[in-house]
Formats: C-alpha cells, structure tokens, sequence
C-alpha cells in the first residue's frame, strides 16, 4: 500500500489484507511511528537495508528519497534533487540504493555507505517500482529493464510489447523467467529474463482489472497479484497461470511482497 505524507506527517505499518475473523490474531501489527520531517505530497514504494537497519522511503511528491534509521526512528540522510521518485530497491551485493523517477524515466544509484552518487540509467520510459534479481543481485525497473550496478549504462531491455509502461515487476526463480503486471488491465505477462528475452505467456484473470502490486512466493510456489476493480489478492500457479486463491483486500494496494519462503 502507498502510504501519504505531508508536513509533519508519519510513517506507520499498515496491514492491507483481508478482514480478520473474531478471536483471530491480526496478520500484522502496529510497532511504532516515525514522523517525517518536511514531506510534502504522496509516498511511494519503499525497500530496506537489513545489515544496516534502515528503510528508504520514496517520496513522489517531495521529489526526495528518506533514509530512515529504524533504530533511532527517524531520518538520517534524504537524498534530494529527484523527478518523482517511485520506485526504491536496495541491493546488498554491490551495497547500492536505487532509485527510478517517473518524470525523467532515469534510475539513479547511490552507494549505500556515503550515498554517493554511483552513476545514471536513462529508460526513456515510466519508470517505477524496482526489484532485485535474487539469483544475480542485479536490479529490475519495472519498464522491463535490467540495470547492471557493475557495468552503467548497460541495459537489458524485454521483448515485450506493451501498451503502457508496467507498473511492477518480479525477477524471480521461475525457470529463468520474470513475471510482469500490464498496468490498469487484467493481464500478467510472464517473460525470459535470458536469451531472447520474449513474452512466454499472457495470464487473463476474468473479472478482476486495475492490477498494481505483484509479487512471488520465496519458493515459488505462486504468483501474489493485487487488483483494485474489485479489491482482490489474486494467487496464481507460477507454471499455468491458474487462479489457486482469491480473497478481499483493501482498494488502493500499491505494493505486495513476500516476506518469507512459502508466503
């Protein structure tokens, strides 16, 4: 979910899943609220850098990206000068933040340790959310591009023809593939993240539209997809692209992750 901040306002973790039974325990509770200091306008996605403990927020609407010191529970560092920041990722193998503006279509990395600027992709395109391949460490815009910390400005770009720009993507352990949402439609494209770099299927889930968030179990085992017309949390089977789930969820998620093997 995209949270909102303003002037003075808060970052807080929110549960965006279903309606829980009475007597159930809750799937996520609150811990603690950290103010953010002189944001104006919405946030965006957000990511975490576990070794250090801190979360890096983006903030769309401020044009800034936070640093959040989860210890200290507030700011440590903002990195500014961003065209509409969306979409974060942290990717430990080469300790770099990445950052990818929807105005300017760049993504822009910054070295984890001093944040120093570690050089620019241009994409030309929408760019959004942001995800690191597991297998590589190398970070995916979801304009279906590869960016390589190791060797700026090389860029991989999918074969996949598009509408739209997509607004998230997952490389993941799926045979070598990646799975990515068409934006405000019905469809999930599942394309080669190697050789030829070509759609290897389309997935239609009837009466659901407006899909956002996207995401894949650490095994495997499903496919999670949100779509907002109606509020759904969508699991699919990662080989066939059959519905194996289907539940209520909130109406505007922005963001769905899995936080453990198997979930």
């Amino acid at each position: 979910m995209a949270p909102r901040g303003g002037p003075g306002g808060a970052l807080a973790a929110a549960s965006c899943a279903a309606p829980v039974q009475s007597g159930e325990a809750p799937p996520l509770v609150l811990e603690r609220t950290i103010p953010l200091e002189h944001v104006g306008g919405r946030i965006d996605h957000m990511a975490v850098d576990l070794g250090r403990q801190r979360l890096i927020v983006a903030e769309l609407g401020n044009g800034t990206v936070d640093v959040i010191d989860l210890a200290a529970g507030k700011a440590m560092h903002r990195i500014g000068g961003l065209r509409s920041p969306q979409g974060v990722g942290y990717a430990p193998g080469s300790d770099m933040i990445v950052v990818a503006s929807a105005d300017d279509g760049t993504v822009r990395m910054f070295r984890a340790g001093d944040f120093g600027d570690a050089g620019t992709v241009a994409l030309k395109d929408d760019a959004d959310n942001v995800r690191i391949d597991p297998r590589s460490g190398t970070p995916w815009s979801a304009t279906a591009a590869a960016v390589s910390p190791s060797s700026i400005p090389r860029l991989a770009r999918s074969g996949a023809s598009r509408a739209a720009g997509p607004s998230g993507g997952v490389p993941a352990r799926l045979g070598g593939r990646a799975s990515l949402r068409q934006p405000a439609g019905r469809a999930s494209h599942r394309g080669r993240r190697h050789g030829r770099r070509k759609v290897a299927a389309t997935w239609q889930v009837p009466g659901r539209a407006t899909n956002f968030p996207l995401a894949v179990a650490g095994d495997g085992t499903a496919v999670a997809i949100v779509f907002r017309s109606p509020a759904r949390l969508v699991l699919l089977d990662p080989q066939s692209g059959a519905v194996t789930a289907d539940v209520e969820t909130c109406g505007d998620a922005d963001d769905v992750f899995s936080m453990r093997s198997g979930s």
